[in-house]
């Protein structure tokens, strides 16, 4: 981000807990309530620093010692039919940063073998009185459009599995109204980018 060291976007971590009902409100459909924790990547470095007098100051002062960010989350997950579903995720920040987060997504689930799925998932995030005094720069509505891949892989141990995935993301309204305010050439944001991770997930 703006080819600062000390301001640039890290990895990021999740330590994600949640309880999942399902057929529980309607047949087909999972609800899910949790907590997330999140360490670094964009959340993170906006609960470090505050941007909202980045120009007019010439600096960045930080908000916090730290770059954590938690929010407690609520998921509706409807399976259409036998391969493809539907949902969304609305989540709201209580520590780093505050306000509503949604993502809406549709996809699409198949076994490749027993111990193996792959699951496609396409959808956007947008939010609510998030960024209002967070950054000069950010603005609050669509914040990405995105295509992910997972491959669920059961392991050896019962209920426990490892979910490599990949998801390819194009920017929202907030990355694009930052990138318009600055000299052409020079975007804080990428239009496009690509993120690979892993999940351990165990489920009890």
């Amino acid at each position: 981000m703006l080819g600062e060291k000390d301001i640039s976007f890290h990895n990021e971590t999740n330590f994600n807990l949640g309880w999942k009902n399902q057929d529980g409100l309607l047949k087909n459909l999972s609800t899910t309530v949790g907590w997330n924790l999140i360490h670094g990547g964009l959340l993170g470095n906006f609960a470090k620093y505050d941007y909202s007098g980045v120009f007019t100051n010439g600096f960045v002062g930080k908000r916090h010692a730290h770059s954590v960010a938690q929010e407690f989350y609520v998921n509706l997950n409807y399976d259409v039919c036998k391969n493809w579903f539907a949902g969304v995720t609305t989540s709201y920040g209580f520590q780093g940063m505050t306000g509503w987060w949604f993502q809406p997504y549709v996809g699409y689930k198949a076994t490749i073998c027993p111990a193996t799925d792959i699951v496609l998932t396409a959808g956007m995030s947008a939010t609510a009185g998030y960024f209002d005094s967070k950054s000069a720069f950010m603005a609050n509505g669509s914040q990405a459009w995105w295509v992910k891949v997972e491959l669920p892989i059961k392991v050896g141990v019962e209920n426990l599995a490892v979910v490599p995935f990949v998801s390819f993301n194009w920017a929202g309204n907030g990355a694009l109204k930052a990138n318009k305010q600055f000299v052409e050439g020079w975007k804080p944001y990428k239009n496009f980018g690509v993120v690979a991770g892993a999940n351990l997930v165990y489920s009890f």
